[in-house]
């Protein structure tokens, strides 16, 4: 970020914007209400999935955002506001067009301060258009799903978007990760911890790029919104020591006191079949929703389901047959 002309961010210059660097960062400047200006990135590949996530820090309200970038200067993404507001969005050619709001999932995002935002971009070579907003430490905000859009991507780009007439934000670190080949299928390993998905799930199924210790990560698109579970997220580790440390993880960032059975609220627990125990299972709020996460020892797979309408209830049922299957 420290230099654009060799880090390859493109720097911009127009009577309402700057793009530039300024102090070990890329600033993204407007002097309009309104004013929005964006910089891309090249990766020099294809890639059918992409996650790519950025540290904003803005100087006033406004919006900052991620997008991933196709051929033709088109991209797809989302952003995310200082009064709690997501919204994902296109550019094609300078035009921006959104392409779903949502008013409230809340904020972490703050003037003066560094904040983290995420997005995953699955490709139509997938089967579909598929973005998530992320937020570390938050969990998934929110899914868009379309028919149409780009089969791949081959870049990324950071937005920001002032909503009185000064505004400029320092995105200070930047970073994509993306599956080499994901553009001609599955890699091996994500194709076996695939056949463990429930059947139902599968044709819904991208593999998702990975950096921790597990060996493959499964993301589900079940659904955009409504009754029921958006997301379900199946990663196989090597050892079930491996699986137990990722479980762990998230029971540290999302456990909360037991106020139920799971059915009814929140819990952390054993699950097993009969008199056999299988593994841990956590039901828990998340900024936006619920989430269901559960060890398989018997797999060494961690699963993960998502319901952004926050129903215990519903998503109780749905991970009674939510797998994995042996």
């Amino acid at each position: 970020m420290e230099d654009p002309a060799t880090s390859r961010w493109g720097e911009t210059e127009t009577e309402a914007t700057t793009v530039s660097a300024e102090q070990g960062a890329l600033r993204i400047a407007t002097r309009q209400v309104n004013g929005a200006a964006y910089s891309s990135h090249p990766l020099g590949a294809e890639y059918a999935v992409l996650l790519v996530a950025a540290d904003f820090k803005p100087s006033a309200d406004g919006a900052v955002g991620v997008l991933c970038s196709a051929a033709n200067d088109v991209h797809h993404g989302a952003a995310y506001t200082t009064n709690g507001a997501l919204v994902f969005f296109s550019i094609d050619n300078g035009q921006v067009a959104v392409l779903d709001r949502i008013n409230d999932v809340g904020s972490d995002l703050r003037v003066n301060q560094s904040a983290i935002f995420g997005l995953e971009c699955a490709g139509t070579a997938t089967g579909g258009l598929r973005l998530v907003a992320l937020l570390p430490g938050a969990g998934p905000l929110a899914v868009y799903q379309s028919d149409e859009g780009p089969a791949t991507f081959n870049g990324i780009a950071v937005y920001g978007e002032g909503f009185g007439s000064e505004f400029s934000v320092d995105v200070e670190e930047a970073g994509a990760y993306g599956i080499s080949g994901s553009a001609d299928g599955m890699t091996p390993e994500a194709g076996e911890l695939l056949a463990h998905v429930p059947e139902l799930f599968r044709e819904t199924c991208t593999e998702s790029p990975i950096s921790d210790d597990g060996v493959a990560i499964l993301h589900c698109y079940l659904q955009v919104e409504g009754v029921g579970v958006e997301l379900a997220q199946y990663q196989g580790f090597a050892t079930n020591e491996q699986m137990d440390a990722a479980y762990q993880e998230a029971v540290d960032q999302y456990g909360v006191e037991s106020e139920g059975n799971c059915e009814s609220g929140p819990n952390e627990t054993t699950w097993s079949i009969g008199e056999d125990s299988f593994g841990r299972v956590q039901c828990a709020p998340q900024q936006v929703g619920i989430r269901f996460d559960w060890t398989d020892s018997r797999l060494s797979i961690l699963s993960t389901l998502i319901d952004f309408e926050g129903d215990y209830q519903n998503t109780q049922q749905a991970w009674l047959d939510a797998g994995p299957n042996p």
